[in-house]
């Protein structure tokens, strides 16, 4: 299944965010996830609490209305792609793990090639093979069923 979003509105989120990465993709997709899971709720319902500090909070910020300032996006680093969801009103809620995998996982070529170059080892090739990658990645993400790109722990209820 890919994803649900149409073109024009992932690249707002590109715009918002500044480039298009593999972590953009992974808050693209979480978002998706809690709207089929929670429906269109007003800013004022939905709360997320991000795992993360990463690329895919500013999807979710996007794609969500949740952020920062309104209070309805908090943050809890335990350096994890991990969102939860819930409503406000109701408390009903998820929590949704990426789930790395054959997808770019942090054990892939992909981010033993970042390492390299973040350490200036790499070289012309190894950036062209890094580009590849995060394309190949970003497409794999975007097109991935979403109950096999996360694992999901439904039921929950926050109070």
């Amino acid at each position: 299944m890919s994803c649900e979003f149409d073109k024009e509105t992932i690249e707002e989120v590109i715009h918002f965010h500044g480039h298009s990465c593999p972590g953009l993709s992974i808050g693209i997709r979480a978002s998706e996830l809690a709207k089929r899971e929670l429906g269109d709720l007003p800013d004022s319902q939905l709360v997320c609490v991000t795992e993360t500090d990463m690329c895919g909070v500013d999807a979710v910020q996007y794609l969500t209305g949740c952020t920062f300032g309104k209070g309805n996006l908090v943050h809890r680093d335990y350096g994890k792609m991990a969102f939860t969801f819930f409503n406000r009103e109701t408390g009903q809620g998820f929590r949704c793990l990426f789930k790395p995998g054959e997808k770019g996982g942090k054990d892939g070529e992909l981010s033993s090639l970042f390492r390299e170059m973040a350490s200036s080892a790499s070289n012309e090739l190894d950036q062209e093979r890094y580009e590849k990658l995060r394309i190949k990645t970003k497409a794999l993400i975007m097109s991935y069923d979403l109950d096999g790109l996360f694992e999901i722990m439904e039921s929950l209820h926050v109070e």
